[in-house]
């Protein structure tokens, strides 16, 4: 059984484009060829679709998409322009080879590994590393991060024996409330002293919740005079090794607060610390290296969506500006009764990048992980499926605190939206048509809103009229082609023309139509349970272009 997904990525470009008008862009003074003028566009939800209702109440947990009320009590249904600006600017980000901004596209961070099997060379180097570990304690002072060592060997105590010591001992709980269960005076661990039968001091440091746990941790009391300093990149790598670890966020908030937490240290490449004993090492890429592998360009010039629809960041010797470029609200054309909204419900949960049988460029077997990877697989798309058809949200054991519930509008309603342009080249007009139409392709399609990963959200767009504009919408994409045909030839010299780079054919080829057997979500399972996520990054191979790439460039899948 082949792995599959719900989303594909599209590669990411090495040049970025930025146009050499980009610093002179002003809401003032305007081009000699600027234009003003509105763009109404037309378009239809092929399948069901729902957007946020940022009026719904406190504790509904069952909300309508996007809608306002009229003085008769009518509903409206819309589709909110920032929703939509979105989808615009996340198009030609990649239409236009823009550039991948930390903070903005992205933010860095690390994924640990953690792997005490020792069946594999990988895992045995994992714990080879991990018994170099040191025990000391971590604090923040004027701003920066310390570690100090402790002097002395680290031992261990048994879970019977701190029963008898503390009653209120609940070795079956988070790693930070077990630790405040043993002795807590002000809601915060203590750590408490203990002197075994030779008189050595330590201080009682818990681990969390394991299987069949019979010890607990015995940090030496005496501690250097010495610290160490810890870089940004080690603490941010253990910040985001960490987060999704129960009871985590407690500690990150006593280490901002000044106290001391429990941790261990090991002097690699790049100083990492960890939880316990045996802690996840942060993997030897961070999210940014890999990007930077690819796109190592930080320029300070605009690229063109930064000239478009404006930026909050201060580049090119400019401040934050607005865009040249509004996107109203897209309003239903006719009203939808109650009787017709679909019922959903379900897990909207997914994989995230740290499964890197997806998120890491693969090649060839075996598959590359953060540590072994040069690159990431790309910027990240939900593919569409075919005709009206979703597929359905898990239920998670019926468990409904974890569950969504909202009612979609039915597929069929025809939506109308305005785009007002201000100031606007000719190319820049083409290339704002371009995302919209998706260069003119008859059988690609958006989609918008919540649990594109289902099916839903699925758009096409009808028709497209321009006013007050001089050109025709085909003038104005031909002027925005011929500007990334120049800038390709100039800057990539692949000999191929924009639209047939892998950015633009792995772009239209992920919003055409797919079978809903390909887009399937997978379930989480485990490495024994073919067809799931854990099997697949257990065994850590793929069988040919199956896996390897989702949809190839120059050809649907």
């Amino acid at each position: 059984m082949p792995l599959t997904s719900p989303y594909n990525f599209v590669p990411i470009n090495t040049r970025v484009f930025c146009p050499s008008w980009g610093n002179l862009v002003s809401m003032d003074i305007p081009f000699e060829d600027g234009e003003d003028g509105y763009i109404e566009v037309t378009f239809k939800n092929v399948s069901p679709l729902f957007t946020r209702n940022g009026a719904r109440l406190d504790g509904d947990k069952e909300v309508e998409s996007s809608y306002v009320v009229d003085k008769e009590g009518h509903k409206h249904y819309f589709i909110p322009g920032t929703t939509i600006k979105g989808v615009l600017r996340s198009t030609l980000e990649i239409m236009a080879f823009g550039k991948i901004t930390e903070k903005e596209h992205f933010t860095n961070r690390w994924f640990g590994f953690r792997d005490v099997a020792q069946k594999t060379a990988e895992s045995r180097t994992y714990v080879q590393k991990a018994r170099k570990g040191v025990p000391g304690w971590l604090c923040k002072k004027s701003g920066s991060y310390f570690f100090t060592p402790c002097v002395g060997t680290l031992e261990k105590i048994s879970t019977w024996k701190l029963q008898k010591l503390y009653s209120s001992y609940r070795p079956d709980k988070s790693i930070w409330k077990t630790n405040c269960s043993v002795l807590s005076p002000k809601g915060m661990p203590a750590y408490p002293e203990y002197s075994d039968e030779s008189g050595k001091k330590y201080r009682i440091v818990c681990s969390g919740k394991m299987q069949s746990k019979k010890h607990e941790m015995l940090f030496p009391f005496r501690t250097s005079d010495h610290t160490i300093f810890l870089s940004e990149d080690t603490i941010n790598a253990f910040y985001t090794v960490y987060e999704n670890t129960p009871g985590f966020g407690q500690f990150k908030n006593a280490v901002e607060k000044g106290e001391e937490i429990p941790v261990f240290y090991l002097n690699d490449s790049m100083p990492v610390i960890g939880l316990s004993k045996m802690f996840r090492i942060p993997c030897r890429k961070s999210l940014k290296d890999m990007v930077r592998h690819d796109q190592q360009l930080e320029t300070k010039q605009l690229d063109l969506c930064e000239v478009l629809f404006g930026t909050v960041h201060g580049v090119a010797g400019k401040e934050a500006f607005k865009g040249r470029i509004q996107v109203g609200h897209a309003f239903a054309s006719q009203s939808v009764s109650s009787e017709r909204l679909i019922k959903v419900k379900g897990v909207l949960g997914q994989p995230k990048a740290s499964y890197f049988p997806l998120y890491v460029k693969q090649d060839k077997n075996p598959y590359k992980t953060y540590d072994t990877g040069t690159s990431i697989s790309g910027r990240k798309l939900y593919r569409i499926h075919k005709g009206a058809s979703t597929t359905q949200l898990p239920q998670d054991n019926q468990n409904d605190n974890m569950a969504n519930h909202f009612y979609a509008l039915p597929p069929g309603i025809t939506f109308v939206l305005r785009i007002n342009v201000h100031n606007l080249k000719k190319v820049e007009i083409g290339a704002l048509l371009s995302a919209l139409n998706l260069n003119a392709t008859k059988d690609a399609y958006h989609n918008i809103g919540m649990a594109k990963s289902f099916g839903y959200g699925k758009i096409q767009i009808e028709d497209i009229k321009l006013y007050q504009l001089s050109c025709t919408v085909n003038e104005y994409e031909q002027a925005f082609e011929k500007q990334m045909d120049a800038f390709v030839s100039k800057q990539i010299k692949s000999g191929l023309r924009w639209c047939e780079t892998e950015q633009m054919t792995q772009l239209i080829n992920i919003l055409r139509e797919h079978e809903d057997a390909v887009v399937r979500l997978m379930p989480l399972g485990n490495y024994k349970t073919e067809g799931t996520y854990g099997y697949y990054k257990e065994k850590r191979n793929f069988r040919g272009a199956e896996i390897e790439r989702l949809t190839e460039p120059g050809g649907k899948s």
